[in-house]
């Protein structure tokens, strides 16, 4: 199992997965409730994410913006599915946002979305997946504070999301930048 930025001590709100929220600490690792088969993990400060070996994604912990991706707002202190998602191989998540890489090598992401970091096209938020356009032959994605990036198994990586001041690498300024684009000198 790979995982990334999973910390030794959590106590913001749910992240724990021992169905508590509020601020609590866990000093000792402890199990996820219900959580025994994951392949790959993302954790952070507000929420975290799971994909199961069967493929599925089970996320907890702070949902102001729909960030769990199952249809609501409301935090969870256990895991809960990601709305009719499967077939999950790699997870993602920002603050307030989460993307997934799926076994057709396209890109699922929900959540905050002000900076366009959603891939969607727009600034709307959404508390299920939606697929990023434009982007297929996805390896892998990686999400910073508001932008997203996607490695193509070509050896591209395309961007998009808050890009000021050009930090997404595409050469120009403009930002938001609502969906996909080549950061220059990623072509193969």
């Amino acid at each position: 199992m790979r995982s990334r930025r999973v910390g030794r001590r959590s106590r913001y709100r749910a992240t724990l997965g021992n169905g508590s929220i509020g601020n609590t600490t866990q000093i000792k690792p402890a199990p996820v409730q219900g959580l025994s088969d994951a392949t790959d993990v993302a954790c952070g400060q507000a929420h975290c994410c799971a994909v199961r070996k069967t493929g599925a994604l089970l996320c907890w912990g702070l949902n102001s913006y729909g960030q769990l991706g199952d249809g609501s707002k409301k935090n969870s202190g256990a895991p809960v599915p990601v709305y009719n998602l499967s077939g999950v191989v790699e997870v993602d998540k920002a603050l307030h946002s989460t993307c997934a890489v799926l076994t057709d090598a396209t890109v699922r992401c929900w959540g905050q979305n002000n900076s366009g970091q959603l891939g969607t096209g727009d600034t709307f938020d959404s508390t299920v997946p939606m697929k990023v356009g434009g982007l297929d032959k996805v390896a892998q994605v990686a999400l910073g504070s508001m932008t997203a990036c996607a490695g193509l198994q070509t050896g591209e990586v395309r961007c998009w999301g808050l890009n000021t001041p050009s930090r997404l690498g595409l050469g120009h300024g403009t930002s938001p930048v609502l969906a996909p684009e080549m950061v220059l000198g990623s072509a193969p």
